[in-house]
């Protein structure tokens, strides 16, 4: 895991003033961290963009307060999810119970299908 860069504002404003003076290798090694984290570190500065996945923020999802369809909590969740984790989960947990009830599959064996169906 990468070690996490916290700047004082003194460091803040000379990356501000020097980012572009110095290699990216330059600067994590005054810093005392890996180019990678250098990057993260200017990107969420915003002074530099690198185009690759792994420098990228995730932007946290709009909140809402609607009450839950099934029990009615109020706890905000994001925009969009009707139904509380909680609620969620239980469902899933039910669906997924009854899904797998008494079906019943056809085994194939190298090409050969047995045709009986078999209860697992």
């Amino acid at each position: 895991m990468a070690k996490r860069l916290i700047l004082s504002t003194s460091e803040q404003e000379w990356l501000k003033c020097n980012h572009n003076k110095y290699t990216h290798r330059q600067l994590g090694k005054k810093f005392g961290v890996c180019v990678d984290t250098m990057r993260r570190q200017l990107m969420k500065m915003e002074l530099q963009y690198f185009p690759g996945a792994k420098y990228q923020r995730r932007v946290e999802p709009k909140r809402w307060n609607r009450p839950c369809s099934v029990c009615g909590d109020q706890t905000p969740r994001p925009k969009y999810q009707y139904r509380c984790t909680s609620c969620h989960e239980r469902e899933e947990g039910v669906d997924r119970g009854a899904y797998n009830k008494d079906k019943k599959v056809h085994i194939s064996l190298g090409g050969f299908n047995l045709g009986k169906p078999t209860e697992i």
